[in-house]
């Protein structure tokens, strides 16, 4: 089953790029052109720029067919789009609004930087029409794809993750294995309101307390990871759900072989994976970095190449 089939009937689907151009943009435009209804897209951040703002590259642009609704700022509203509703908070591009696209061309999606804003948004998507909203998100800004926001999670994953294909398989493991924890179902042996900030505090109260697992409240950084590693701790870290992770991939599978266990309350609803061969220094081929991916994949969901039709699992 293609994954515009597989996602038939999710009402919000968080597409998140693991890196820098690896295809979450061409994702967008797939679901866009394959589902039918009127989509609603936004983000948490700013997608759909000509050229990415830190490399300079080259992006592909956004392309919603007549009707979409899309949410940005009214600074970036340019041909092609008729403002609906403005939402009332600003950003550092201009005040949020729902705006029409007809059809003539590419749009920017910029959302709020606020989770709160964010879920304002999607309601107002929602109550204008919108039967799916596409959310766009980011390894470094995963809110869009949490638990109850999101039924459905993509995560884009090309060959630009890695530093070459050599390396490949292996940043594509850690990246998954951060973002599909096990789940945790007990009792916490310890409870902590506040870690972020207060590592080294954190660090010594489990180390204090001889705790086996300890339960955060809001986010899990690589200094706590850091941290309870130098102290030699064997403990089970408990977050609500990964987007609560707010260190690299590399620390998390550092942490996990020196004794330190991330686990979730809940789980993202991941629902595939997709390819693209684009690397801005040693691209691969279409088979290459699809087959790579699917082996990295190793069947815990489904692989896509949206552009060549190549899918497994």
């Amino acid at each position: 089953m293609r994954l515009a089939e597989r996602l038939r009937g999710r009402r919000s689907v968080a597409v998140v790029g693991l890196a820098k151009n690896a295809g979450k943009t061409t994702v967008v435009n797939h679901l866009l052109g394959t589902a039918g209804g009127r989509h609603g897209l936004a983000s948490l951040g700013l997608d759909g720029e000509a050229r990415d703002q830190l490399t300079g590259l080259p992006k592909p642009r956004i392309a919603p067919p007549m009707g979409t609704l899309v949410a940005t700022t009214d600074e970036l509203v340019g041909p092609g789009l008729t403002v609906r509703a403005r939402l009332g908070f600003r950003t550092a591009v201009g005040e949020v609004v729902i705006a029409e696209a007809d059809g003539s061309g590419p749009v920017i999606v910029s959302g709020p930087a606020r989770l709160d804003q964010l879920d304002e948004t999607l309601a107002e998507l929602r109550r204008m029409g919108a039967e799916r909203v596409l959310l766009e998100g980011a390894l470094g800004r995963l809110g869009p794809a949490a638990p109850g926001r999101a039924d459905a999670v993509v995560l884009a994953a090309g060959a630009s993750l890695a530093n070459g294909r050599e390396d490949y398989p292996l940043r594509v493991k850690l990246a998954l294995d951060a973002l599909d924890l096990p789940l945790f179902a007990g009792e916490p042996e310890l409870r902590v309101e506040h870690a972020a900030g207060y590592e080294e505090e954190v660090a010594a109260l489990v180390a204090e307390r001889g705790a086996s697992s300890a339960e955060l409240a809001g986010a899990l950084t690589g200094p706590l990871l850091e941290r309870l590693l130098r102290a030699g701790l064997r403990v089970s870290v408990v977050v609500a759900d990964p987007t609560h992770v707010l260190a690299r991939p590399q620390q998390v599978a550092r942490a996990r072989r020196g004794g330190v266990e991330l686990v979730a309350r809940r789980q993202l609803a991941i629902c595939g994976v997709t390819s693209s061969p684009f690397h801005p220094d040693a691209p691969l081929s279409a088979e290459e970095s699809f087959g790579a991916l699917a082996r990295a994949v190793a069947g815990r969901w489904p692989v896509d190449d949206v552009i060549s039709g190549m899918i497994s699992g």
